[in-house]
């Protein structure tokens, strides 16, 4: 019985993100990017091999309803802190109401922020960037200031993974960061490329 309302209790936590991205996304379709939330499939690609043990700062950027969010928060060591990002205010307070009660948790608005966040809280760098923001919906200058961002925020080493519906953003990250492979999945609407890189400075 208990299986089975637990069952029940996930099929409505997945209803009600549906929801509110689609109700998002027709709110405000730039910065959302998507009609849908990320398929497990893609939630397994974008996290498969991280070196959870090793990873003490994690930050999530356009993290939406908490596809990511929820892997991370039950895959990470105890004592990492995840910096959430998320400009739409109403994923963002759902969000905080989630996993703000957890003080290894602090949230943030905007992505080109992602520094001064870090600096804010005493931490240097982050070991590991989970990225979900619609590049394709930016322009260059935007993305170009946004792989900076990325590359200043990682620590040595670092690991950025992030999802994208195009290669658009491959060239940049090509100049800021270290790719290791880049993955193509079908299990998602739409179909998406899992960047994988790491950082040298």
């Amino acid at each position: 019985t208990n299986a089975i309302t637990e069952k029940k209790g996930l099929n409505l936590t997945k209803f009600q993100d549906a929801f509110y991205f689609i109700r998002s996304f027709l709110t405000h379709p730039i910065q959302t990017g998507s009609l849908l939330p990320s398929s497990t499939y893609l939630t397994q690609l974008m996290m498969q091999d991280l070196p959870w043990e090793k990873l003490s700062v994690i930050v999530e950027l356009g993290a939406g309803t908490g596809a990511f969010t929820e892997y991370i928060a039950r895959h990470k060591k105890e004592s990492a802190i995840v910096l959430v990002i998320e400009k739409d205010r109403s994923l963002l307070a759902k969000l905080i109401r989630r996993y703000g009660h957890d003080s290894h948790f602090i949230f943030g608005e905007d992505a080109n922020l992602l520094t001064n966040y870090l600096n804010q809280a005493h931490l240097h760098g982050a070991n590991c960037i989970i990225c979900g923001l619609p590049f394709a919906n930016f322009d260059d200058s935007q993305c170009y200031q946004l792989g900076a961002e990325i590359k200043n925020a990682l620590t040595d080493r670092g690991i950025l993974r992030a999802f994208q519906y195009t290669l658009h953003m491959k060239h940049i990250f090509d100049q800021y960061l270290i790719k290791k492979d880049i993955q193509h999945t079908y299990k998602n609407l739409p179909p998406a490329f899992v960047y994988n890189y790491i950082a040298k400075h």
